[in-house]
Order: C-alpha cells, then sequence, then structure tokens
C-alpha cells in the first residue's frame, strides 16, 4: 500500500545532479522517517544504501529501486526524493523486520564496508549489462 501524500510538502526545487537528488533523499530520509542512509557516488549515476540488499539509484532525474514481490522483483522510480523517501520507508520497515535490526552490526560490517560492498555491486551489475 503507498503512503498518503496529501499534506506532504512538494519538493521547491528539483536537484539538478545524481549527487544532490541522492543528499535530498539521504535527507528526507533522515527528517521523516529516522533512516540513516549514505550516497556513493559511481560516475554517471549515485547510489544510495539504506540497508544491507535495499539501495536506491539516482541517474537523470530519477530515483529507482527495485522492490520484491512474490515471483519477481519489480522496478519502481519516482522523481521526488519526499515521495521516493516515503515509499522507501516501508521497504525499509519491510527488511528491518524481516532481518532483524543488527544484521550489518553482527557480522562486523561498518559504513566503510556497505559502502565497498556497494560499490562492487554497482561496478558488478555494470559489468553484466555490458556483456554480450
Amino acid at each position: 500500500m503507498i503512503p498518503s501524500l496529501q499534506g506532504a510538502a512538494p519538493d521547491t526545487a528539483m536537484p539538478a545532479t545524481a549527487e544532490e537528488l541522492a543528499d535530498a533523499l539521504c535527507g528526507a530520509l533522515a527528517r521523516g522517517h529516522n533512516i540513516p542512509a549514505y550516497p556513493v557516488a559511481l560516475g554517471s549515476f549515485t547510489v544510495v544504501s539504506i540497508w544491507y540488499g535495499l539501495t536506491a539509484r539516482c541517474q537523470g532525474g530519477r530515483i529507482w529501486w527495485t522492490r520484491p514481490r512474490r515471483d519477481r522483483e519489480v522496478l519502481t522510480f519516482a522523481y521526488s526524493p519526499t515521495v521516493a523517501a516515503a515509499r522507501l520507508a516501508q521497504l525499509y520497515a519491510a527488511v528491518v523486520h524481516r532481518d532483524g535490526p543488527t544484521l550489518g552490526l553482527s557480522a562486523g560490517v561498518g559504513p566503510a564496508g556497505l559502502a565497498r560492498s556497494v560499490e562492487a555491486a554497482a561496478a558488478d551489475q555494470l559489468a553484466a549489462r555490458e556483456r554480450p
């Protein structure tokens, strides 16, 4: 179920670059939902790491991510950091409830380790797209 956005303040100015869009998303997640997230710039796009396995990609004025379904993943996107944050907050709650709040901590993975994981995953995705 998509959260009601009535009464949500519209974004006054849309960010111009992928990095600015990612920063705006991180701010919206932190301010509106108390969810820590951080951006990792990867060339033409920026990945926002929200939770292990839950990332959003900012590119071309869009924020996009995949959300699990019963039989497949569904690509989802938003143009507004505020709207994306509201929708990602629901996924975050479901993932944290499923995985438990200490997944990263119990594995000894800190922010630097997660950043390397995000960069490696993004590099793998790019390499897979370039293969014939």
